[in-house]
C-alpha cells in the first residue's frame, strides 16, 4: 500500500516522539495536503470525481492514513464539508476539510485542496497536540521539524533522509526477496479508504457520517 508519508523522515521523527512519549497523550491531530489542481492526468481522469474520488481521495487518503498511524486508533466518525468550483462542467469538491473523531475521544482534522494557485507547489502541514506538548512541520519549512515540550522548551530536529519513494519502493523490494511481512498491511489501505468514503458521503448529505466497529 502506497502510504508514502510513512517513509518520510519528518513523519517517522514525529512517529517515535509519540511513542516515547514526548508529548504525552496524543489529543488532536491536523494534517493538511493542499496544492493546485493535477491537470496531468491522462484524459484528466483526475477531474471526473467518479473515477478518481477528488482531491478526498487522491490526497486527504494519504492524511487520514498518517494520523491513523499517529493515534493508533480507529476512526468512529466523519464529517466533511467542501467547496466546488464555478465551473458546471467540473462539479468536484476542490477544497475540503474533513473532521474525524477516533475512539480514545481524540480529535482529528484534514484539510485537503486542488484549488491552490497554478504556481505554487504542493505543501504538506502537520500539528500534533498531545496533554504535554506539540509536535509541528510544513514543507516549506522541512529543514527542521519542531517540538514542544512543557520541561524542555522549544527543539528542532534538522530532517535529513533519502527519498521517501525510493525508501518505500526499496522496502516492498526487501520484502519479497526475504519473503517478509508487507510493510504497510492491505488492512491499513481499506482502514484509510473507509474513512474516505465516509467523508465523500459527508459531502453529498450534510452529514456526520458514523463508523461502526469493523
Amino acid at each position: 500500500i502506497g502510504h508514502v508519508a510513512r517513509y518520510e523522515a519528518d513523519h517517522l521523527k514525529a512517529k517515535a516522539l509519540l511513542e516515547r512519549g514526548a508529548i504525552g497523550q496524543l489529543k488532536m491531530g491536523y494534517h493538511a495536503i493542499v496544492g493546485p489542481y493535477p491537470a496531468w492526468s491522462t484524459n484528466n481522469w483526475l477531474g471526473d470525481a467518479s473515477l478518481s474520488g477528488g482531491p478526498v481521495l487522491d490526497l486527504a487518503i494519504h492524511s487520514v492514513d498518517s494520523l491513523m498511524w499517529f493515534f493508533n486508533q480507529p476512526i468512529v466518525s466523519v464529517y466533511a464539508s467542501g467547496s466546488r468550483p464555478g465551473s458546471q462542467n467540473n462539479r468536484k469538491n476542490h477544497y475540503v476539510q474533513i473532521n474525524l473523531q477516533f475512539a480514545n475521544a481524540g480529535l482529528g482534522l484534514v484539510e485537503a485542496s486542488w484549488a491552490h494557485p497554478t504556481q505554487m507547489p504542493q505543501n504538506c502541514r502537520v500539528e500534533l497536540s498531545g496533554d504535554q506538548g506539540r509536535i509541528a512541520w510544513d514543507y516549506p519549512q522541512i529543514s527542521a521539524l519542531k517540538t514542544w515540550q512543557n520541561d524542555v522548551g522549544a527543539k528542532e530536529y534538522v530532517m535529513e533522509g533519502e527519498n521517501s519513494f525510493a525508501a518505500q519502493i526499496a522496502d516492498f523490494v526487501r520484502c519479497i526477496q526475504y519473503d517478509l511481512p508487507v510493510p504497510i498491511p492491505a488492512s491499513a489501505g481499506a482502514a484509510a479508504l473507509r474513512v474516505c468514503l465516509a467523508a465523500l458521503e459527508s459531502l453529498e448529505t450534510g452529514q456526520c457520517i458514523a463508523l461502526p466497529e469493523e
